[in-house]
């Protein structure tokens, strides 16, 4: 079995992948940063809990945006476990030309959401991956990462909304029966979430026009159960994909 490990500003995201499926996968907050100790703690619970051992891992490919976190789970994999373990940085991707003034500067998350994509779908796309920021990338028809958009993140939006205007309450996360909100709530869902769906049709639009076709749009993060459903150009969600892109690294990498 495989270990993934997706490790974000807002959560650490753990895949198991057993036979090329993603058999278990679970997620814990990336903040505050927890210590070496717990990290371990956490880990081993888990696999505790689906019946696994330490022993059922055969190595782990992580990807990181956290240094902190990364320093620590090199400790526990090396040090502790003695596991084989994989950071991916942007020369593990071969398999993906990178098209961009500086390939060094592309988030390794962005990178492996692209290669998963074209993995699995062998054409020209548009990746949305909606966390903690919003990134829009494109990948070419050849296979080509060309770039694409960052935005705020949904969750970010609605807090600097809230500390900005001390009138306005925290709200839930879900989507509005109707645009025109009808109290405080309700117009606050509407623009934060419906406004969301929105801007990601738009943007989606807009790429394709500059690029002069028609591509696949895929939808992928923490928030993109909430907002693909209320877009009309979102062509397939699939939660999952940057752990999928990390286990195509490390199967590239221990062929």
């Amino acid at each position: 079995m495989i270990l993934v490990i997706d490790i974000g500003n807002s959560d650490c995201v753990f895949g198991i992948y057993h036979h090329q499926t993603l058999t278990y996968h679970w997620r814990i907050p990336s903040s505050p940063i927890p210590s070496e100790e717990k990290c371990l703690e956490s880990l081993r619970g888990v696999l505790e809990k689906e019946r696994l051992g330490i022993n059922d891992i055969r190595g782990c490919c992580l990807s990181s945006v956290v240094e902190s976190l990364t320093l620590i789970y090199q400790a526990i994999f090396v040090n502790i476990l003695k596991k084989e373990l994989l950071v991916v940085e942007p020369a593990h991707f071969s398999a993906l030309k990178i098209r961009v003034d500086s390939p060094e500067e592309v988030g390794t998350d962005r990178l492996l959401n692209a290669l998963a994509a074209f993995h699995l779908y062998r054409t020209a796309l548009i990746v949305i991956d909606l966390g903690t920021a919003t990134t829009m990338d494109v990948v070419s028809s050849k296979g080509e990462f060309l770039g694409g958009a960052i935005m705020t993140g949904l969750k970010t939006s609605m807090e600097a909304l809230a500390a900005k205007a001390s009138r306005l309450p925290p709200i839930e996360l879900k989507a509005p029966e109707r645009i025109i909100g009808k109290n405080t709530v309700e117009s606050m869902q509407s623009g934060i979430i419906i406004g969301y769906a929105v801007m990601v049709d738009s943007m989606s639009l807009k790429i394709q026009e500059e690029l002069g076709f028609r591509t696949k749009t895929i939808a992928t993060g923490g928030l993109s159960s909430l907002i693909s459903p209320l877009t009309a150009n979102v062509d397939h969600y699939i939660g999952d994909l940057t752990l999928y892109g990390l286990y195509l690294i490390y199967q590239s990498q221990n062929r």
